[in-house]
């Protein structure tokens, strides 16, 4: 199964130990689904973590560094107008796409309302990890 993991869920994986996020992490490095992901979000996971939580940029490049090489990045391309609330969530749209993942997982609000996009489910992290029981 191909997955994209938002920027939130990375995040919450990497600086809030101990919750969904982190277990869905753990499959990922288990290699229990192929992660896909693109520039935008591994770059979004960054800045978050560095500037937003003020974690040791050292630290921040030892953990998304390794993240990057374990996926498969694609690039973006042409990104369509799909979340008018919040165009940057067209970004990560777009990359489940160009990487045909089969389900994004997502702790955005707006995301989580479409539901599907194009054949690609998008899921909370507790629903992800209620269908692999």
């Amino acid at each position: 199964m191909r997955v994209l993991l938002d920027t939130n869920i990375i995040v919450s994986a990497l600086a809030f130990p101990g919750g969904k996020p982190e277990q869905i992490y753990d499959l990922l490095l288990a290699e229990q689904f192929e992660h896909v992901t693109c520039p935008e979000v591994l770059g979004e996971v960054t800045q978050v973590l560095t500037r937003k939580l003020q974690i040791d940029p050292r630290k921040v490049a030892a953990a998304v560094i390794p993240l990057g090489q374990i996926s498969t990045v694609t690039s973006v391309g042409r990104v369509s107008r799909v979340v008018a609330a919040d165009p940057d969530d067209d970004i990560v749209l777009a990359a489940a796409e160009r990487a045909h993942a089969e389900v994004i997982v997502s702790g955005d609000q707006h995301r989580l309302a479409l539901e599907s996009w194009r054949k690609v489910q998008i899921q909370s992290a507790a629903a992800f990890l209620l269908g692999r029981e």
